[in-house]
């Protein structure tokens, strides 16, 4: 009888690659995208600080403490600035990421389209193969008795 057979995917070990890029790639976009939403709330966390810097009594404050407070508030203030112009680079980063990210999965996708069209292919041939088989089965079988 007809053996049918057995699929491979000849490029499977780069299917397989392409499954690790973009596994890490992914994680990747991950990392960057989570370390800039931790500077984001660092950066609330000071200017918070900020503001409450800002609703200190100054009444109840020599001059020397004013001056003090008013110094630490120009720090934090430069600080903050300093984490905002960091934050643009790791958003400059994330969108990087997230770019090498899309064109992994691109290439994933397009290598598992293959390999669905290449089973596709080999299970319509198989069909075609056992009804082929199943023809000639039919057809003997009809002459035996026709003659």
């Amino acid at each position: 009888m007809f053996m049918s057979k057995k699929f491979t995917f000849r490029l499977e070990p780069i299917l397989k690659i392409r499954e690790q890029n973009k596994k890490l790639a992914q994680s990747e976009f991950v990392s960057a995208r989570n370390e800039r939403i931790n500077r984001e709330q660092i950066i609330n966390e000071h200017k918070n600080y900020k503001e409450n810097l800002n609703k200190t009594d100054l009444t109840q404050l020599n001059i020397q403490s004013l001056r003090n407070l008013h110094y630490h508030k120009i720090s934090v203030e430069e600080n903050i600035k300093k984490m905002e112009s960091e934050k643009e680079i790791l958003i400059e980063k994330e969108n990087v990421k997230q770019k090498h990210y899309n064109i992994a999965l691109q290439e994933e996708k397009i290598m598992q389209k293959l390999k669905d069209k290449q089973l596709q292919n080999h299970t319509l041939n198989i069909n075609k193969e056992e009804q082929k088989v199943l023809d000639e089965i039919g057809s003997q079988i009809k002459n035996k008795f026709d003659g």
